[in-house]
């Protein structure tokens, strides 16, 4: 058995922010449905609390890049209180075509990738063509993500962030202005004095609670919000009333439904009906127009699908510029 394996370094190397969403908006074209496999997640609760660990096991197959992808990734919430990643993934590539194990990957910086990129795909489809203000509540690995893919999209000039953690905010600011990612970057002491300016407004934590972080009457009409952090289906960063005056955009309707706690909240107090709720892919076809609304609002829960169309891409990426290490067992 021979494979390549790609540390964090070498995919970081191999695989620009714009070239993920560019390989996620392939992809993801209804036109590259047929075929496409992406089973139910089987996620493990190691406990019964709302913040037990869990181990989730996620296959997809991707006819385009003729290959399958099976991400063991845990989810470990009081990690970040003592230092360690609240993440740990890995990802085996496979080749759909011969059965052969192509690649061995470091699933968390892949995790953070395809979830950015994700993120900056949605943003580049609904928020403001001029959109220049940005707010990132969060300031993890994720939230770094999710910076790079929005300044990827739009020209954004300023950059508003706050966490709970005022010494990790300031690490952040002090990451964006070292890549110079933004010409400008502020921390903030609250949520609301982050978001009421902003564009476009990301929330990348790992909220367990019910209680949204970002409220409604906080939000500017026009502004386009995506919402990828919260721990399990009873988490919510995004105020519930929010969803029901903004056009809602998910991966995959079913799986949103049944995991997302924004979307689960919504429906429970009748802002928002299931019908309302649309997925992301919708409008690479052009089949789905975005209503005539305020606002607009991204949830990721993530799918595989994500992690095969950017594994692929940096394995043909790495292999190009001879990145990774050949291992053989």
């Amino acid at each position: 058995m021979n494979f390549l394996s790609l540390d964090r370094q070498a995919m970081a190397r191999a695989l620009s922010m714009g070239e993920a969403i560019e390989a996620l908006r392939q992809a993801l074209a209804p036109a590259m449905a047929d075929g496409v496999q992406v089973p139910p997640r089987t996620i493990m609760t190691l406990g019964d609390s709302a913040e037990s660990n869990q181990v989730l096991v996620m296959p997809a197959a991707l006819p385009l890049a003729q290959a399958v992808a099976v991400k063991v990734s845990t989810i470990t919430p009081d990690n970040p209180r003592h230092g360690r990643p609240l993440i740990h993934a890995l990802v085996i590539l496979l080749s759909s075509q011969t059965g052969e194990i192509l690649a061995l990957m470091e699933g968390a910086h892949l995790t953070a990738l395809r979830t950015g990129a994700m993120a900056g795909l949605a943003t580049d489809l609904l928020a403001r063509p001029a959109s220049r203000v940005l707010a990132v509540i969060g300031a993890g690995v994720q939230a770094r993500s999710q910076i790079e893919a929005v300044c990827a999209v739009r020209p954004i000039e300023q950059l508003l962030l706050h966490s709970r953690s005022l010494d990790k905010a300031r690490a952040l600011a002090a990451w964006v202005s070292d890549r110079g990612l933004c010409p400008q970057v502020m921390v903030t002491d609250s949520v609301a004095r982050a978001v009421r300016m902003a564009d476009v407004i990301c929330t990348a934590t790992s909220t367990a609670s019910a209680e949204p972080l970002v409220r409604a009457a906080d939000v500017r009409p026009g502004t386009h919000i995506n919402a990828i952090g919260g721990v399990d289906e009873i988490a919510c960063e995004i105020d519930p009333l929010l969803l029901g005056q903004a056009a809602v955009y998910v991966e995959e309707r079913d799986a949103a439904l049944r995991e997302a706690g924004e979307l689960i909240q919504s429906l429970r107090l009748g802002v928002l009906m299931p019908g309302d709720v649309q997925e992301i892919a919708s409008l690479l076809g052009g089949s789905v127009v975005p209503r005539g609304t305020a606002s607009s609002l991204f949830k990721s829960v993530g799918t595989a699908i994500q992690d095969v169309a950017v594994a692929a891409a940096l394995l043909r990426s790495a292999r190009t510029k001879g990145l990774g290490t050949r291992v053989s067992l």
